[in-house]
């Protein structure tokens, strides 16, 4: 597990006309995952979990469950497999909703939640993302507003944040670990290490590239991307 933390050669490539070396690679972010797999992963044994403190990554049943979310004192819903939706009748609408589309959003892997959804739990806050589980989506263009959002979350009194998807394994992992890339100056790996040490996560490769290509982003704009004051949270590798 610790060969995947130590930098390897790779095929560089070229930015502006400049050939430079990536700052990772999908495959060793794989390795630092899954290690050196025997053909099978294991998935998460809970619904949810803290990665982070105040950060809760969970799975479609969570995300339905207010009265789960009001125990554990979530004030903030991320969901990033979100469904673009109307409902005109308020809260009943929503619920037969739910109910009647729900065999569907589980084929296409959506989870069908909104503001209103979540209002009647007092829970206020809500950001939707209309992410799929492809490698080919551009997940990338969400990175700043998903992270903006959970600090947001954690910087308000008593705040508590759910980010999930359906099985809260890629989309809202992936999503997570930009946030802690992005507002904490985590490295892709040591955020990686951080979410799956505590939950077991298989981001897809697309969402891994993207992940690497944030990082080299964050590096170019001299944001400290690598600074030793990292929280102390984090886990070294």
């Amino acid at each position: 597990m610790a060969a995947a933390c130590t930098a390897t050669t790779t095929t560089p490539r070229s930015s502006y006309g400049w050939w430079r070396e990536p700052s990772c690679t999908v495959s060793e972010l794989q390795e630092l995952l899954f290690g050196r797999t025997t053909g099978y992963i294991l998935l998460p044994t809970e619904p949810y979990n803290e990665v982070y403190p105040g950060i809760y990554l969970g799975d479609e049943t969570t995300a339905l469950s207010t009265h789960i979310l009001r125990q554990i004192g979530i004030t903030h819903v991320l969901n990033a497999a979100s469904v673009e939706t109307f409902m005109p009748n308020g809260w009943q609408s929503i619920r037969d909703e739910t109910r009647d589309r729900n065999a569907n959003d589980r084929w296409t892997g959506q989870v069908r939640t909104s503001a209103a959804y979540y209002s009647r739990a007092g829970i206020l806050h809500f950001l939707g993302i209309p992410a799929s589980d492809t490698i080919y989506y551009n997940m990338a263009v969400s990175f700043q507003k998903a992270a903006d959002f959970i600090e947001q979350a954690l910087a308000s009194k008593a705040g508590r944040v759910l980010v999930h998807c359906q099985a809260g394994i890629s989309r809202s992992a992936t999503l997570v670990i930009a946030y802690l890339m992005i507002k904490r100056n985590f490295t892709v790996r040591q955020a990686l290490h951080t979410v799956s040490s505590r939950r077991k996560i298989y981001p897809n490769q697309g969402f891994l590239q993207q992940l690497c290509d944030l990082e080299d982003e964050l590096i170019r704009k001299n944001k400290n991307h690598r600074s030793p004051l990292l929280k102390s949270y984090a886990t070294t590798c």
